[in-house]
């Protein structure tokens, strides 16, 4: 897991373009070494994380966010990575 985490500067991007109005999981880390949260949203990732983004930015390092097809699978991602 530590090899997929990215660097904080770059979620503004992410959550802008790439998850756009897709469910999700999301994974936050201050040291890159250990998982500090792990959440999901069962419609929009993207606007679920871009009201939290300035708080984020300042409490987390390194970031992970693996979209979903359906809310089911972000449940079951959420369950797999909590």
């Amino acid at each position: 897991m530590k090899d997929e985490l990215k660097k904080i500067e770059t979620l503004e991007e992410v959550i802008n373009w790439a998850v756009n109005q897709v469910p999700g999981v999301y994974l936050f880390s201050r040291d890159g070494n250990q998982i500090d949260e792990v959440g999901r949203s069962d419609s929009n990732v993207g606007a679920c994380l871009r009201g939290r983004l300035f708080e984020l930015i300042r409490k987390y390092n390194f970031y992970y966010i693996k979209p979903a097809y359906s809310s089911l699978e972000a449940f079951l991602f959420h369950c797999q990575f909590h």
